[in-house]
């Protein structure tokens, strides 16, 4: 008995990879459908009127702490051809910023935990500029690698996660418009703006990873051989 699970316990990966990509892509979907909701439950502020103001709370490690994992990951990110690991690494890079540079506290949530708070124009408008080129990269990478990656294959499955992509993508677009456009009408349009972005940028990085598909391809390789 204990020589079977020595066995098991020492037998050798059998693609050779260190690490699963699919996996990490699942996770980083996690961390994006999950922040919008820790931070509200850590912070205590049930009427956040941004995800980033966060950062004044009790929330503020969740906050910074899954944005540098994501950085991270994107920074690593290499992609299938060298424009993608550029731009990954942008938004990898973008990601770190949004994380340390903190949006102005006063002018979004008027709350105690804002109460002698002020920060610079300088790091407000860093804050703004990087989450822009983060949300922006992430659409990109939507419409056009992970469409791109399903169209080159055929069948049902391919078709549809070209649609999930093409439908996150236009999504993403479509909320940061309303951004620009409702932000002075409704006090929490960038707290959804938010949530829905990371929900959609979620919801393509859980079919990048596709770890059921991955599944099904290496049974259908088994039987082949």
């Amino acid at each position: 008995m204990m020589g079977l699970f020595l066995e098991a316990w020492y037998r050798k990966n059998k693609d050779g990879k260190v690490y699963s990509y699919r996996t990490i892509r699942l996770f980083v979907g996690v961390i994006a459908f999950s922040l919008p909701i820790l931070v509200v439950v850590f912070s205590g502020e049930p009427e956040l009127k941004s995800i980033s103001v966060s950062y004044y709370s009790e929330a503020r490690n969740t906050f910074v702490g899954f944005l540098f994992i994501v950085g991270a990951f994107l920074v690593s990110y290499r992609g299938h051809y060298t424009y993608e690991s550029v731009v990954s690494v942008a938004a990898g890079f973008a990601a770190f910023v949004v994380a340390v540079a903190p949006t102005a506290c006063k002018a979004i949530e008027p709350s105690q935990m804002c109460d002698g708070v002020d920060t610079t124009l300088s790091k407000e408008s860093m804050h703004v500029i990087a989450a822009f080129i983060m949300f922006g990269i992430l659409t990109y990478f939507c419409l056009f690698p992970f469409r791109r990656k399903a169209a080159d294959r055929e069948g049902i499955y391919a078709l549809i996660r070209k649609w999930i992509y093409t439908s996150c993508g236009v999504v993403m677009i479509l909320t940061m418009v309303g951004v620009l456009v409702f932000r002075n009408h409704y006090e929490r349009t960038i707290f959804f703006a938010e949530w829905i972005m990371l929900w959609a940028f979620g919801i393509a990085w859980f079919t990048a990873g596709r770890i059921g598909d991955e599944q099904t391809e290496n049974c259908s390789r088994t039987t082949k051989n």
